[in-house]
């Protein structure tokens, strides 16, 4: 007996769909429209073929809205567990490592897929026949991960339990990509091509003893998984969107192409309905007791293009963006975006959560690859403090210079301070030249009532 009146099911399965989703959007934030068109298809079988496309990066905007963090590059600074800093040849090293990884990119774009996916793994592995490390980005639907049940969304109990397994490239041409499989859990990595299985780390396909029984992955997700899980939910309600507004606006375009006046012939059979070949250029012969006519059907165009657009404000605005960047409603101004900021506040503490703990992730991936090549442990577990810097807004001079003068009106600053510290000079310098430029300006307004009492 359960232990409450609800009826738990034994097991559940997960919906395909969901890795469906995960291909088209990560298609979707790459510019890569064909899944609304196979969705076209099989909507619209019979006219399908004269639909053009009508697409919007819906869901790249949001990508590039949220994911703010990499834009500039962030600092690091890694202490060891104790609180002690690495040592400076260790720091050097890490530096022209992580340039050669090219850590910021792989990050930026770690950010951007993490706002679509929700869940992104990175994994760091050498490449072979070198003595390079390289980082490989997967989404949901490049991978399979057999979840430790009570234990799902850490990557270490999940390799311990299971095994992860990766779609990866094993060959390409110029018209065809070749993929086989990566299988990685705590005690055996290898890539698998049609049975035939290679060693990453070790020929035979065993771990390194220095990983210590963990696997190099690291995970960036946004959201918590159900239980039992390891991926978070997608953002259907984005696809939707997306595939929305596609399907809509290509549907509107249809329907100002071609008449959709109803076309009526009476007395005509099915087989001489079906050769009639109607269009503009045609001209369609009837029998004496045939007749034909138009009946002409309202358009709802206008109330259709309403209803996406509220509903594209409501997508928006719940995803904390302003509905002015997705919208011809206007553009956003300088004080709507600081608002927007302060709006999207919790979502940004996410990111900055998740991001943070990739990258000491990331660094334990690195330091496990750097110390299997060396066969030792010299590499130390760290942590990674990052600090990141934020895009400047763009400054709104009036109001800037309105709070300035009533700075200096409540006595709270004056012009000279403001000069100097704006260009850097002593305050006695920012004295001098603002008595300067104070004269000068006295003598250009005499001049000019002179010079207007001479016209007068």
């Amino acid at each position: 007996m359960s232990i409450n009146q609800y009826n738990w099911s034994q097991w559940t399965q997960r919906s395909t769909d969901f890795f469906t989703i995960s291909e088209r959007l990560s298609k979707f934030q790459k510019r890569d429209f064909t899944p609304i068109q196979d969705i076209i298809m099989q909507l619209f079988p019979n006219s399908y073929d004269r639909r053009l496309p009508r697409d919007i990066p819906i869901v790249e905007s949001i990508a590039k809205q949220h994911a703010i963090w990499y834009r500039r590059p962030p600092s690091r600074a890694f202490a060891l567990t104790s609180g002690d800093p690495l040592s400076p040849n260790q720091l050097r090293a890490l530096r022209t490592i992580y340039r050669g990884l090219k850590i910021d990119e792989v990050m930026k774009r770690i950010n951007e897929q993490t706002i679509i996916q929700r869940t992104v793994v990175a994994v760091v592995l050498p490449i072979a026949g070198t003595n390079l490390l390289q980082i490989m980005t997967f989404e949901p639907y490049e991978m399979e991960v057999d979840p430790a049940p009570l234990q799902s969304s850490d990557v270490q109990a999940c390799a311990r339990e299971g095994e992860f397994r990766f779609r990866i490239p094993v060959r390409s041409s110029f018209d065809r990509i070749t993929y086989g499989t990566m299988k990685i859990s705590s005690t055996r990595a290898v890539y698998d091509y049609n049975g035939v299985e290679q060693g990453i780390w070790n020929d035979d396909g065993s771990m390194p003893e220095e990983f210590g029984g963990q696997v190099p992955i690291a995970v960036c997700r946004l959201g918590t998984p159900m239980k039992g899980d390891f991926f978070a939910n997608l953002p259907t309600d984005v696809y939707d969107t997306q595939v929305s507004l596609g399907i809509s606006f290509s549907d509107i375009d249809y329907r100002n192409r071609f008449d959709f006046a109803q076309k009526v012939v009476t007395n005509a059979t099915r087989p001489e309905l079906e050769s009639m070949v109607m269009g503009s250029d045609r001209i369609i012969s009837l029998m004496d007791d045939q007749k034909m006519e138009i009946l002409n059907v309202p358009s709802n165009t206008t109330e259709f293009m309403k209803a996406q657009e509220s509903f594209l404000k409501y997508v928006s605005t719940h995803n904390a963006l302003n509905p002015a960047a997705f919208t011809a409603q206007g553009q956003a101004t300088a004080v709507s975006k600081m608002l927007d900021l302060h709006d999207r506040d919790s979502m940004r503490q996410d990111q900055l959560m998740a991001l943070r703990d990739c990258e000491n992730q990331l660094y334990n991936a690195i330091r496990m690859n750097l110390n299997a090549g060396i066969k030792s442990d010299s590499w130390p577990q760290a942590e990674v403090t990052v600090e990141y810097k934020e895009t400047p807004l763009p400054e709104n001079k009036l109001q800037m210079q309105q709070a300035t003068r009533m700075a200096f009106e409540d006595g709270m600053s004056s012009p000279a301070r403001e000069l100097s510290k704006i260009q850097g000079i002593s305050l006695e310098e920012a004295k001098r030249q603002i008595a300067e430029n104070l004269e000068e300006y006295r003598a250009v307004k005499i001049a000019q009532r002179a010079d207007d009492e001479i016209l007068g």
